[in-house]
């Protein structure tokens, strides 16, 4: 898995075929116990030296809320509570978001917690009532869309939303890594730069996947205007 951090710079830097609805119960019953060390390594660099202007955090491609299940368990989870008092996820599955407000634990932990029913390729759309962010995330989510038109939209629709002092955080996973040989064959197509699309089949059901390359990310950010922090 990687993960990717984009900031505001202050000089430079198809339609998704993937319904998490067709599974969603398999899907949901899959993570209820799954603790990603990624995320927690992800949320302490998020929380380094960082000084809110808003208060608010969105969760793009939130599911069942598994970033907010692991923010309460984090050891930081006492600063980030106090730091933020706004919960926003989105997400296009209803029967996810469903066991997401089921959740009452989750609901609870921020002074507003909001489940949004959307795509976010309409995130900008979605989200604009709320003004800006200064946590925008995408756990595992963004390597769902398949076109680089729609990559650079979502990024920059993002960008508009994220304060001064905001960033931009992803989760995707690294298929491309020596230890994922085991996916080889189900990639479609790979690119130039080092990318590759995969159709993932998992229990009867197929994904789509992109595999971004390092190339990928710093050109992405370059075209919309946002700078890559770091990578991990």
């Amino acid at each position: 898995m990687k993960k990717i951090e984009m900031t505001k710079s202050h000089h430079t830097i198809h339609k998704n075929n993937v319904s998490y609805d067709d599974f969603g119960e398999t899907f949901g019953k899959s993570r209820r116990d799954l603790h990603w060390e990624e995320i927690d390594e992800t949320l302490s660099e998020f929380l380094v030296h960082f000084s809110p202007s808003t208060g608010q955090l969105a969760d793009i491609g939130c599911g069942n809320g598994r970033l907010l299940k692991h923010i309460q368990m984090h050891e930081y989870a006492d600063s980030v509570k106090s730091i933020f008092s706004t919960y926003i996820g989105l997400d296009t599955s209803d029967v996810l978001l469903d066991q997401a407000r089921a959740d009452i634990s989750l609901s609870d932990f921020f002074v507003s917690t909001n489940w949004i029913q959307g795509d976010m390729r309409q995130m900008g759309e979605e989200l604009e009532e709320y003004g800006l962010f200064d946590g925008i995330f995408f756990i595992a989510s963004f390597h769902h869309l398949m076109l680089r038109e729609e990559r650079i939209s979502v990024l920059s629709q993002a960008k508009n939303l994220i304060s001064k002092t905001g960033k931009i955080v992803m989760i995707n996973w690294h298929l491309l890594h020596p230890l994922q040989e085991k996916y080889a064959a189900s990639i479609t197509t790979t690119y130039p730069d080092g990318s590759a699309d995969f159709d993932v089949k998992i229990g009867t059901h197929k994904r789509f996947y992109h595999a971004f390359s390092h190339e990928e990310y710093i050109s992405l950010a370059e075209e919309v205007g946002l700078h890559v922090s770091d990578q991990f």
